[in-house]
């Protein structure tokens, strides 16, 4: 903001960005999306829900809202639970 670039220009030039927004979720809706263990299950998916999540209903909609946002030139998006936590 210093520079006087709108949050989509900050993203293009470094590559990210940071957002002050409010979520729907709460604190058991991520309980709820949880792995059923809470070790490399993050990285591999082993033991991910495979079934709809609160991430996957209400967190990657306000997640594909915000990217539309910055980048409104995208047009596919596909939001890995994995990444989403």
């Amino acid at each position: 903001a210093s520079e006087g670039l709108s949050k989509a220009e900050f993203f293009e030039k470094y590559g990210f960005v940071l957002l002050n927004r409010k979520t729907a979720m709460q604190a058991q809706d991520w309980e709820a999306s949880a792995p059923k263990t809470l070790d490399i299950s993050h990285f591999t998916g082993f033991g991910m829900p495979d079934r709809e999540t609160p991430v996957s209903r209400i967190y990657a909609k306000e997640v594909e809202q915000i990217v539309r946002e910055l980048l409104p030139e995208a047009t596919h998006l596909e939001l890995d639970p994995l990444c989403a936590r």
